[in-house]
């Protein structure tokens, strides 16, 4: 599973819809849809900034893709 995927299902486990979760995180909808949907990757500090507020450990949404979130091959 892709980390814009596992975003949403930690996004819907909590009852949030898109547009309640970037109010409270301050991101633009648009931008958490093209992650969700697998159109655009995520830097590391929009992964822990999300995580912190659906309050899941970063490593649950970005798992192994870590190494390329920090730019690590």
């Amino acid at each position: 599973m892709n980390t814009g995927a596992k975003i949403r299902r930690a996004r819907e486990a909590k009852g949030l819809s898109r547009f309640e979760l970037c109010r409270k995180v301050g991101i633009s909808p648009s931008w958490l849809r093209n992650i969700e949907v697998n159109n655009s990757s995520i830097n590391l500090m929009d992964a822990a900034l999300i995580a912190k507020f659906l309050d899941v450990r970063i490593e649950e949404l970005v798992g192994d893709s870590i190494e390329e979130l920090v730019g690590e091959e």
